[in-house]
């Protein structure tokens, strides 16, 4: 966990120990949460209320998490003949890009599974992010959030990380909407204070609620600490150059 302040580590275990009784084990880590973002029963819920937004149903290209919790909404993604681009576990082999128009419907539930991002994905350069993809959307799981949009507690933040790269690579920009699915027991419901790398929600979906957060600005600046350097594949990183800039 990345987090020092003690008012969010404070909120980070008293959301933790609410999601026990929520979050689904995962097949690698079991119930060992703090190596993943758990999913949870009723993910499939608050992915069709994302489903059923304008920003959802305008975008065209987004970017999504490979987290378990958003499974259901890369398969509906998927059948939505959408493009996605997810990132690879830490980084490790950079950016996968999985075209919906592609797969056939009936396979998008395995396709949205990380077995199936090897399978159906196709790996794409810093190069062709650059050159070929805008971000209609960007999808994000967290272990907690606060109400202003604020994801914090376990984990090692790679979004904070991802962002500030698809910025400079021009695939976002200000008006590129950030949407967070997650579990109502998540939600932690005030404001925490801010960490100088924070990538803040737009909007909040839950199986229950949707959540708007008043826009927040985003650094555009990488912080290259939040890579764990066990995880990360330095040749990956050194291609990317002056981005560090």
């Amino acid at each position: 966990m990345i987090e020092s302040d003690p008012e969010r580590l404070a909120a980070a275990a008293q959301v933790a120990a609410a999601m026990e009784a929520h979050a689904l084990p995962d097949a690698r880590f079991d119930r060992d949460f703090s190596w993943f973002i758990p999913g949870f029963a009723d993910a499939a819920i608050a992915a069709q209320r994302l489903v059923g937004l304008d920003i959802y149903r305008a975008a065209a290209t987004l970017f999504v998490t490979p987290d378990n919790g958003l499974a259901p909404l890369r398969a509906a993604a998927i059948r939505d003949r959408k493009t996605l681009v997810l990132p690879t576990y830490g980084l490790r082999r950079g950016f996968v890009l999985i075209d919906g128009s592609a797969i056939d419907p009936a396979l998008a539930t395995y396709a949205s599974w990380l077995d199936g991002l090897e399978l159906f994905g196709r790996p794409i350069s810093l190069e062709a992010l650059a050159s070929n993809i805008r971000f209609d959307l960007v999808v994000t799981a967290a272990a907690a959030i606060s109400t202003a949009g604020q994801r914090f507690g376990m984990g090692s933040a790679y979004l904070d990380l991802e962002y500030p790269i698809l910025s400079r690579l021009g695939c976002t920009t200000v008006a590129t909407t950030i949407a967070a699915i997650a579990h109502d027991a998540q939600i932690w419901p005030a404001k925490l204070p801010d960490r100088a790398t924070d990538i803040c929600a737009d909007v909040i979906v839950t199986p229950t609620a949707l959540h708007r957060c008043e826009f927040r600005e985003r650094s555009t600046a990488i912080c290259w600490d939040l890579i764990d350097p066990k995880l990360a594949d330095e040749t990956y990183f050194a291609a990317m150059g002056d981005l560090s800039g």
